[in-house]
């Protein structure tokens, strides 16, 4: 009996271990493999966009852009499509009318079936056939008598008092701000203005805050290298007239060298103003960048502090530099 016990035990344990692994794999796969993004376009009068979304070796794919001015996109998962727009409309409208057709006709002959059978005819109910109910005596509970005075009318009259007093109050507030001067108005809100601009201050040279930029400002950058295009290629010819404008867009693309490279050509007119040409652009993301800066945020104290100070900020003020 033991050893059925331990066998039943070791079989569930190994499921349990085997489901483990499995959500664990899938995890694994969802972190780490990328998606990978293409990007092409075409500009020679028209434009023509297309882009590719692609994960898990192209099990699921999602294509989109624009063609001869109409909007299209695509999302299959393996063979199966499950999104489609703009690029197989007449298809779709087929489908939809058959579909509708379909369901025309199987409730036209549902409700043809519900026609044709006759209604039963319910058996008259004769009233000496109906049950006796007795009935039977219920005591009478004696009613209190109402109180002399009415509650709510007593209510309204202190509402009507308390807004009167409110209202009185407001109307001395405001005669007092008459009286004042204008020199003592604007000593005040000069004075505001002066606390106002020390509280940004000492909250811009917090130790949290400048903290708080370094971590967001190391964050951005390791994210967009990451997002950044494996692959840049294409040639583009322009022209904007005048020789300055193309040699300033020229010398602006310059800096940008090091990272497209001998890939992405391009062909300046300094005659003639024109834009045409083709550019391919490819890269790829993964998920785990997004959790692993995310869990650092989670762990840094100054972001902490931060938030847990714009949360609170409203009559807190003296917690800040504590």
């Amino acid at each position: 009996m033991v050893h059925i016990i331990l066998l039943i035990l070791k079989i569930l344990g190994c499921i349990i271990l085997g489901i483990l692994a499995l959500l664990l794999a899938a995890l694994l796969v969802a972190l780490f493999v990328p998606f990978r993004y293409e990007l092409s376009a075409v500009y020679d009068g028209k434009s023509e966009i297309s882009c590719k979304i692609s994960w898990l070796f192209g099990a699921v794919k999602v294509r989109g852009g624009l063609k001869n001015k109409r909007m299209y996109a695509r999302a299959n998962v393996l063979w199966f499509r499950i999104f489609g727009m703009g690029e197989d409309e007449k298809q779709a409208a087929k489908d939809f009318a058959e579909a509708t057709d379909a369901a025309r006709d199987v409730l036209e002959t549902e409700l043809s079936d519900i026609l044709e059978e006759p209604p039963e005819e319910a058996e008259p109910v004769k009233l000496s056939e109906l049950p006796e109910s007795p009935i039977t005596d219920v005591p009478l509970t004696e009613v209190s008598p109402l109180p002399e005075t009415d509650m709510k009318s007593v209510m309204k009259k202190k509402a009507s008092t308390a807004k009167k007093e409110k209202k009185r109050e407001r109307t001395e507030t405001k005669k007092k701000k008459r009286k004042r001067g204008l020199s003592e108005r604007l000593s005040d809100f000069y004075e505001d203005l002066i606390h106002k601009k020390e509280l940004l201050e000492r909250f811009w040279n917090a130790d949290f805050t400048q903290g708080t930029i370094r971590f967001v400002k190391k964050a951005l950058i390791s994210i967009i290298c990451h997002l950044r295009p494996k692959k840049i290629s294409g040639n583009i010819h322009f022209g904007f007239g005048r020789p300055s404008d193309t040699g300033r867009i020229l010398g602006y693309a310059s800096t940008l060298y090091a990272w497209y490279g001998d890939s992405l050509k391009l062909y300046p007119d300094f005659e003639e103003t024109v834009f045409d040409g083709d550019m391919d652009i490819r890269g790829s993301v993964q998920i785990y960048i997004f959790l692993y800066w995310g869990l650092q945020g989670l762990l840094n104290k100054d972001l902490r502090r931060l938030l847990r100070y714009i949360k609170h900020f409203k009559g807190k003020e003296e917690t800040l530099w504590q």
